[in-house]
């Protein structure tokens, strides 16, 4: 159980030594009576070794987030690999067939994985390496699968691993694809109904999530779980909708994106009827989008409306959702500064037709009034440049000039 440093060279000779002691022991637990050794009789010093090579600090190494970040990456990519991963590897490797004995049961794990255990283990998910995270990710699945005792205490090392890297460190974002790709295994086998502690895990450690500045680094795998929390209840809907609201980015196009695609993602899978209660709100974010300067937020929002479950929806409720996307869609054929967008635009304001001509031509007359009456609004003030205006009881102060109604 000594652990060598890589980075010396004094120790090279100790290192291969060791490595070669590994191997050893790992052919020896391949053997029926290798089996019997580890787990009767020198279980606490596997435990021990394990501990002493795994449990280790990180030394985050800070990534640029300007226009040299591919260059870094290119550069530094050697550099996030773990420099003891030959010795980790082989740990790694027979700490999962231990886990795979029937002879190693419940009652002994619960001797030696305690809390404190868990709690470290989980910590390793901030490893740089991929090889190491993928390595952590498939232990914890059979930790978990095999050791009901330590579901709990898993958990709860999980939600406080999620709960920090939202509200404290939402940049690094190592080990939560792995961690979201274990938790897709365990909500597909949840049973229906969800309890309750299901409901507040969604509710206040996975939504959260949304919020993340690295989000596009995990969004594949939490989308999938949000799915599959629908698929057992569409009534949780209502729940990852409105907290996707409530999240909603303004400035990271990525990210708008991002939630773009897995609104309509998860109305595909799971019906328009998940959004009932708040489908007005969420195409107000749609039509917000499909404004938008960035042509790839703008892209995809217009073509959410080729989606034959959103025209569904917009067929259930047109008078209540027309406003919002006629306007939408023509303040983009009128000033759209790209012309793939304003193609896109065309195209949905047929769609729109075709669904309902009389309803589009009131509101888009509705549209046009309200637009005279703001330019109307806007031609009845003028900008005084002088500091006499401040004495006007009607002026408001625009730094250093006076917006005054004229009479």
């Amino acid at each position: 159980s000594t652990l060598y440093l890589f980075a010396s060279v004094e120790q090279a000779a100790d290192r291969e030594a060791k490595g070669k002691l590994l191997f050893e022991v790992l052919d020896f637990l391949e053997t029926p009576s290798g089996i019997l050794v580890f787990v009767k009789e020198i279980l606490g010093a596997v435990v021990q070794m394990m501990k002493v090579n795994i449990f280790r600090p990180f030394h985050f190494i800070p990534k640029p987030t300007s226009a040299s970040a591919t260059m870094y990456e290119a550069e530094d990519e050697e550099a996030l690999l773990e420099s003891s991963w030959p010795h980790l590897q082989i740990v790694y490797q027979y700490s999962l067939r231990l886990l795979i004995f029937p002879e190693f049961t419940p009652a002994l794990a619960t001797q030696y994985f305690d809390s404190l255990f868990v709690k470290q283990f989980i910590w390793l998910f901030r490893s740089e390496d991929a090889r190491e995270r993928d390595f952590l990710k498939n232990l914890l699945h059979r930790m978990y699968g095999k050791f009901v005792c330590l579901r709990p205490i898993i958990k709860n090392s999980v939600q406080n691993s999620l709960i920090q890297f939202v509200y404290e460190n939402d940049e690094e974002s190592n080990g939560v694809c792995e961690l979201l790709e274990v938790f897709e295994s365990i909500i597909n086998g949840l049973k229906t109904p969800l309890k309750q502690e299901n409901i507040d895990f969604l509710s206040n450690y996975l939504i959260p999530l949304h919020k993340a500045k690295s989000l596009p680094n995990f969004h594949q795998q939490l989308s999938k779980c949000m799915r599959q929390f629908i698929q057992k209840e569409p009534k949780i809907g209502i729940l990852i909708y409105s907290g996707m609201l409530k999240y909603w980015p303004i400035t990271n196009s990525i990210k708008e994106v991002n939630y773009l695609n897995e609104v309509e993602e998860l109305i595909e899978v799971c019906g328009s009827s998940s959004i009932l209660a708040i489908e007005c709100q969420l195409f107000k974010k749609i039509c917000k989008c499909i404004s938008s300067p960035h042509f790839q937020v703008a892209e995809k929002a217009l073509l959410m409306l080729n989606n034959d479950k959103i025209i569904d929806i917009l067929s259930r409720n047109k008078e209540a959702l027309y406003s919002h996307l006629v306007g939408s869609l023509m303040e983009n054929s009128e000033s759209h500064w790209n012309s793939y967008i304003s193609m896109l635009t065309i195209n949905s304001i047929k769609v729109l037709m075709d669904l309902d001509m009389p309803l589009f031509e009131a509101s888009s007359k509705k549209q046009q009034e309200e637009k005279l009456l703001k330019a109307k609004k806007r031609s009845n003030i003028c900008l005084l440049y002088t500091s006499d205006a401040a004495d006007e009881q009607r002026g408001v102060d625009l730094g250093g000039r006076r917006s005054i109604k004229k009479k």
